[in-house]
């Protein structure tokens, strides 16, 4: 076409600083682990693994925001699909009673097999009468929920959790013996 000009050239992030007002990305996608009930909006590639997780074999969404974010993109509004079966990784713990009880349920935030990467430590807490709830993802520490008085106490602090989900189960043992086990728990079972 006579007075067009088409120039091609690989780019290797934006091409200036300014923030486009429309660099805005709606997406949907398999991911890792995250939220399937909601879209998240994330404002960089770190923000979008805290929450979805690393890049996966069976997905492009990982490198699609990679690549809006290296273009310039200031913003990407993310749902995760999961699949039908997919379920949450979960696993029930006793109290400390003589004849124990079940008191506490740990359910992995969100469907998927990323939930068995998950563990849980209990430790008597600092004051007296109160625990210590350590998550662990893939050995490291990723969340502390200390000095809780009760199961109660644990489902609260845990509402709002990236990783778990805390159900109380209504033992009976008077406290501090109805606050869970003092060990690791194991990673919740296979989703």
């Amino acid at each position: 076409m006579p007075g067009v000009n088409i120039v091609t050239a690989t780019r290797s992030g934006p091409g200036s600083n300014a923030q486009v007002v429309g660099a805005r990305y709606f997406v949907v996608g398999l991911a890792e682990r995250g939220p399937a009930d909601r879209a998240v909006p994330v404002r960089s590639l770190a923000q979008f693994t805290d929450v979805f997780g690393d890049r996966v074999s069976y997905s492009y969404l990982y490198d699609d925001i990679r690549t809006h974010f290296e273009e310039g993109g200031v913003e990407a509004v993310v749902a995760r699909v999961v699949g039908p079966a997919a379920s949450v990784a979960t696993v029930s713990l006793n109290d400390r009673a003589g004849s124990p009880l079940a008191t506490l349920t740990v359910n992995a935030a969100n469907p998927g097999a990323w939930g068995v990467r998950v563990q849980v430590t209990i430790r008597d807490g600092a004051a007296t009468g109160t625990h210590d709830l350590l998550v662990y993802f893939d050995g490291r520490l990723v969340e502390s929920f200390l000095a809780l008085g009760s199961p109660a106490a644990a489902v609260t602090a845990t509402a709002q959790s990236a990783y778990i989900r805390v159900v109380n189960q209504g033992s009976t043992t008077t406290a501090p013996n109805n606050n869970g086990p003092l060990r690791d728990v194991p990673a919740p079972g296979t989703p």
